[in-house]
């Protein structure tokens, strides 16, 4: 699991994701846990019975909250400096890059010109 930084409220994201960067900011300082930031787009193993056991000890249903940062902060998995692998334009040079180094990568809106999406249909 990658992690990138500490949980911060950035006014260039959506309301929904900066009410639910404080609202898991928050969440963690009060039980006085690491508040790093694993919103990235990057696939992680859990087991389910501690992430059944994180969501029955909180109220998370009417809450904003990021629920896979608050599970990597609360059971500290061992974490791996790196980067997200979201990809923005098609840069299929950087997404061959991910696929060998890391197995995966994720795309936005903007990847999905003419040229991203061929790319995506030859990989089938």
């Amino acid at each position: 699991m990658i992690k990138e930084k500490l949980i911060t409220r950035d006014t260039k994201h959506s309301l929904a994701y900066q009410e639910a960067c404080l609202n898991t900011g928050h969440f963690l300082h009060y039980h006085g846990l690491t508040k790093l930031n694993f919103e990235l787009h990057q696939p992680f193993m859990f087991k389910s019975q501690e992430m059944i056991q994180l969501l029955d000890s909180i109220i998370w249903q009417n809450c904003n909250l990021f629920i896979k940062s608050l599970y990597l902060n609360v059971y500290k998995v061992d974490c791996i400096e790196g980067e997200n692998l979201k990809l923005g334009k098609p840069d299929i040079l950087k997404a061959n890059m991910l696929l060998h180094q890391y197995g995966a990568f994720s795309t936005s809106q903007e990847f999905k010109t003419k040229k991203g999406c061929e790319y995506l249909l030859s990989m089938y």
